[in-house]
């Protein structure tokens, strides 16, 4: 029964219309109220980041499971937690060695993840030709808010990495120009190889063309949150719950919400412990920085069954195409 209405209701629930309404709204507020309103929110906004990204990995394990359904449940679990706790740690112990090493490898995992979770329907004989698709949207969706923030953003660089930097004006501006401009003709690309769609085409020239507006229109924090939340978190877990229908696995989605729950309610808990041992070194009342490190952890092990779970999605739609290929023949 729980799998039939947590099935049902992702069905019907039009994401689309859900994200562009809440990506409107938040267009609209950022261009009729003062760019100040947000200082006086940055936790409650922060707060709403965690809350709604956390569920779509807390279901990591489910995930794992619905990718290793031939193995005992005994040994899914030893095998999760062995990796998850050693890429975890392995992880911790680079940003506490060298801090600024970490945040690159967090800025290209999270480049190539944003890129997948957009375009991991893409279909190309050529492996490497989606990774280049991956890169280039993903640098556009975290490039171009840090840029048009810039001194926010050097704010939380600076607490990441304990290095502050400075960027030009032109350097910016010419950064921002050239990631714009790349996913566009990337988008154009794509639709005159026949690799996507005339009603992809405009679906997803719409989409890129909303979310630079919404970077253009609201501060770094709001933005992202948006970004985040919407249009990543939401249709993350869209692809999670429809990968585990599509494999049958019913006792493992009756879990899932159970899952989510536990988990997130255990990371928030970490959150509020990391913030309590740390009130002492804190520079001002919310430490970003810690935030984001604390993303930045749990985002890699996350990434990497989200990685798998597309190829098996892909191989999956691809043997589609073929049986029915072979049954029109």
């Amino acid at each position: 029964m729980k799998y039939n209405f947590l099935n049902s209701t992702f069905r019907h629930l039009n994401l689309q219309k859900v994200t562009f309404g809440a990506t409107m709204i938040a267009i609209y507020v950022g261009l009729f109220l003062p760019s100040s309103w947000v200082q006086g929110g940055i936790l409650p906004i922060a707060f709403f980041l965690i809350l709604a990204g956390i569920p779509h990995g807390a279901s990591d394990f489910i995930v794992f499971q619905g990718l290793r359904n031939r193995i005992s449940a005994n040994r899914q679990l030893m095998l999760f937690a062995t990796g998850y706790f050693i890429i975890v740690l392995s992880y911790s112990v680079l940003w506490w060695v060298t801090p600024l090493t970490a945040f690159i490898v967090f800025l290209i995992n999270s480049v190539f993840h944003f890129g997948e979770s957009n375009w991991n329907y893409l279909e190309t004989e050529i492996g490497w030709q989606k990774y280049i698709v991956y890169f280039l949207w993903g640098c556009a969706i975290l490039g171009v808010p840090i840029l048009l923030n810039i001194q926010d953003a050097l704010v939380i660089i600076g607490e990441i990495t304990g290095e502050f930097y400075t960027v030009s004006v032109n350097s910016r501006a010419s950064s921002i120009f050239l990631l714009i401009f790349s996913n566009i003709l990337l988008i154009t690309y794509l639709f005159d190889k026949k690799l996507i769609n005339y009603e992809k085409f405009k679906a997803e020239l719409g989409n890129f063309a909303l979310l630079m507006a919404l970077f253009f229109c609201t501060p770094l924090l709001v933005g992202f949150s948006i970004y985040f939340v919407f249009w990543h978190s939401l249709h993350a877990v869209q692809d999670q719950i429809n990968q585990l229908c599509l494999q049958g696995n019913t006792r493992l989605l009756k879990k899932y919400i159970k899952q989510i729950l536990f988990i997130s309610i255990i990371s928030f808990l970490v959150i509020g412990l990391l913030y309590a041992y740390s009130n002492y070194t804190m520079n001002h009342e919310f430490n970003l920085g810690i935030l984001f490190i604390f993303i930045a952890i749990v985002t890699v092990p996350h990434s990497l069954l989200m990685h798998q779970l597309y190829q098996v999605k892909s191989f999956n739609h691809f043997q589609e195409k073929k049986e029915n290929y072979l049954q029109n023949k």
